[in-house]
């Protein structure tokens, strides 16, 4: 018989907790050009975009070099964050993508050369590698992703909240 008072009151508490959302429901992000369910879809694309599904990069001349593996990130951010977001928005949230991407791609370059079959004399230092990346055009410069800190979630901190 406990067992069933138990389960009721866990279920009237859900009930009410459900009502309570329901009846105070906020809308947490928007931004001028779009509602919060809007902003949300546009962000999970995004993060599918980034991580899992990346989008073919238009050809350029840089294609075969460092800086290509950056277009794909580029693609993602102008077609998810394009249609909700102000100019100034679109760019701090791609400096902030773009940087955190450009970290762990000289993480990712580093670790590589220091395991490579000859590790002392194939070893870059993390600085030659930022230094080399200061030419890929649209890409955060070395000191700024330098001090930059890691977020959970892009482009989340440029959007307005309700409260």
């Amino acid at each position: 018989m406990g067992v069933v008072r138990l389960c009721l009151l866990i279920s009237r508490m859900l009930f009410l907790l459900l009502l309570f959302l329901a009846i105070f429901n906020s809308e947490a992000f928007n931004t001028a050009k779009c509602d919060h369910d809007a902003i949300t879809a546009d962000l999970v694309d995004l993060d599918n975009c980034l991580n899992y599904k990346n989008i073919p990069s238009k050809p350029t001349d840089d294609d075969a070099g460092l800086c290509g593996v950056f277009n794909p990130s580029q693609d993602c951010l102008t077609k998810h964050l394009g249609e909700c977001f102000e100019d100034n928005q679109m760019h701090k949230a791609g400096n902030e993508t773009l940087a955190q991407i450009r970290k762990d791609t000289i993480k990712y370059l580093f670790r590589v050369s220091s395991n490579g079959p000859n590790p002392k004399k194939d070893q870059i230092d993390a600085k030659s590698l930022s230094s080399i990346l200061n030419f890929c055009p649209n890409l955060p410069d070395g000191n700024y992703t330098e001090n930059f800190k890691r977020i959970q979630f892009n482009a989340i901190d440029v959007l307005e909240t309700d409260k």
